[in-house]
């Protein structure tokens, strides 16, 4: 054997390796998304549970109840709580988006926030706290969430109570 055959022989065992080198890094890519996706969806899952307790506490779960039940804000307290509940599921919304187009979130989770926020937009409360946000969202943000949120600001005024009740029956009624 020649050293010009050696040479080709090493040649062709350099080209395999590459491609061996490329399909394990293409692996590797892929893993690394799917582990990215995975973290970011652990952390909105871990956001989205500390609001939930959050908004069970207290003064917090008083005034949320008072939003759901159509109720005035009577203290400049609570209107500010209103205030930044609303501002917490509006920014919900924007990550989820965000999330999306970048491709870190799937589109069952941004429908859900989505969704999640169009129905609390149905609450006078989470209105009033809306139009005192909008104008300070970046033109882009407040345009995307006007579309977003167009047929949920010109609906009917959520009944949670009722909602709740007769979930509540249907839930009892199927024992």
């Amino acid at each position: 054997m020649s050293l010009s055959d050696l040479a080709s022989i090493g040649n062709f065992v350099s080209g395999i390796a590459v491609v061996v080198s490329l399909i394990y890094l293409a692996l590797q890519v892929r893993h690394a998304h799917k582990a990215q996706r995975a973290l970011m969806h652990q952390a909105r899952t871990e956001r989205l549970i500390n609001a939930c307790l959050g908004s069970m506490r207290g003064e917090v779960a008083e005034m949320v109840t008072k939003m759901a039940n159509g109720e005035e804000m009577s203290s400049p307290l609570e209107k500010l709580q209103a205030y930044y509940y609303i501002r917490m599921q509006i920014v919900t919304v924007e990550d989820a988006l965000w999330q999306h187009d970048a491709g870190y979130l799937d589109k069952d989770s941004v429908d859900t926030a989505i969704l999640n926020l169009q129905r609390v937009m149905q609450l006078p409360a989470a209105r009033a706290a809306w139009l005192m946000q909008r104008p300070q969202l970046p033109p882009a943000v407040r345009e995307r969430m006007d579309k977003l949120l167009s047929a949920s600001l010109a609906a009917e005024t959520w009944d949670w109570a009722a909602d709740y009740k007769d979930a509540q029956a249907r839930a009892l009624a199927s024992h």
